[in-house]
């Protein structure tokens, strides 16, 4: 074979390779994503804080990879009533069956704990007994017993700067409550007089285990499916006192 057809061949198979290493390179590029870092993504910022009335929603509707359709919906209120009193929710939620947050699911189980506090008298007779009951989820005491297990539960993964997530991960097209304070609240005290001794009933709740944390920048995954392509990207924002939500950003790949 002449010099100038293995110079050829030579030549074209490094062209292939290196094809075949850019192709590689640039489709590993879509199966992960590191929260915060900017390069190859397009953004949008912002800085718009929601928030909600009583028994008046808010919402801000997103459109992260900006085909003019709505992908996200974020809302924040208060709720309730004057015998309830006022409860702050937030909820985000997908608009499109293609537009995905990064989720886990889960076995959400409830602990109840039961305590008995006595005040005695300087007769050493009862004046007041305390009955509370606590449902919570969390580390249990050696004590406590398992209320109810609930399978298969929905919770929204948060993220800090520079954590990442991958295109394998599990992602939902989902309606999740960031934040709602019903699930902590108290029943209580009811009483009554027993003789000489006054005796309270109370019911404590506090099943918010998995509620995004307030006053800290969070980021959500996201994974948005249009026109068979899949693009991974994050929506940035700080949950304020569980009633406000301040979006930052959105951003998706290129």
């Amino acid at each position: 074979m002449s010099t100038y057809w293995k110079f050829f061949l030579s030549t074209t198979l490094f062209f292939l390779l290196f094809s075949c290493e850019e192709e590689n390179r640039e489709s590993n590029s879509r199966e992960y994503l590191s929260m915060g870092v900017y390069e190859t993504m397009e953004v949008i910022s912002y800085d718009t804080l929601l928030a909600g009335g009583y028994n008046e929603m808010v919402s801000m509707d997103l459109d992260v990879n900006h085909d003019n359709i709505y992908d996200f919906q974020i809302s924040s209120k208060i709720w309730g009533s004057p015998g309830l009193g006022m409860h702050p929710l937030t909820v985000i939620k997908s608009l499109d069956p293609g537009s995905m947050l990064s989720v886990r699911t889960f076995d959400d189980t409830i602990y109840v704990r039961y305590s008995i506090y006595i005040y005695y008298g300087e007769n050493g007779v009862p004046v007041s007994i305390y009955n509370s009951t606590s449902y919570f989820c969390g580390i249990p005491e050696s004590t406590d017993s398992i209320f109810s297990i609930e399978p298969d539960q929905i919770a929204i993964n948060y993220y800090s700067k520079g954590e990442s997530i991958s295109n394998s991960d599990e992602f939902r097209s989902v309606e999740i409550e960031l934040s709602d304070d019903q699930s902590a609240y108290t029943e209580g005290p009811v009483s009554n007089i027993d003789g000489d001794t006054l005796r309270y009933w109370s019911v404590f709740s506090y099943t918010s285990c998995n509620s995004v944390p307030n006053d800290q920048v969070v980021y959500f995954g996201t994974k948005i499916q249009n026109n068979g392509e899949t693009k991974l990207g994050w929506i940035k924002l700080v949950l304020i006192r569980e009633a406000e939500v301040l979006v930052l950003e959105t951003a998706i790949q290129e």
